[in-house]
């Protein structure tokens, strides 16, 4: 039986674009951001395929952050807290 992507814990660092829609899919988050349903967790504003920057987890909970540079640098002081 083949083994589904994505399913046990791993670290990525990286994912091609050509591989986003795939990979966003696999983790349950493509029809939210296709249906502008997500924000970004640093500043707030609708992230879409367009603007997508990175996913990080949080809890039980995988957020999503914008492209913006400042937000991603902000990725470590957002994975600090409560969800």
């Amino acid at each position: 039986m083949r083994k589904k992507r994505w399913l046990e814990r791993e670290v990525i660092t990286a994912v091609n674009e050509n591989d986003l829609v795939e990979y966003l899919s696999s983790i349950g988050l493509l029809k939210e951001i296709e249906a502008g349903a997500s924000r970004c967790a640093i500043c707030g504003i609708i992230v879409d395929l367009e603007n997508f920057g990175a996913v990080f987890p949080k809890g039980n909970r995988i957020h999503i952050v914008c492209e913006k540079p400042s937000c991603i640098s902000r990725i470590d002081d957002a994975q600090v807290g409560n969800d």
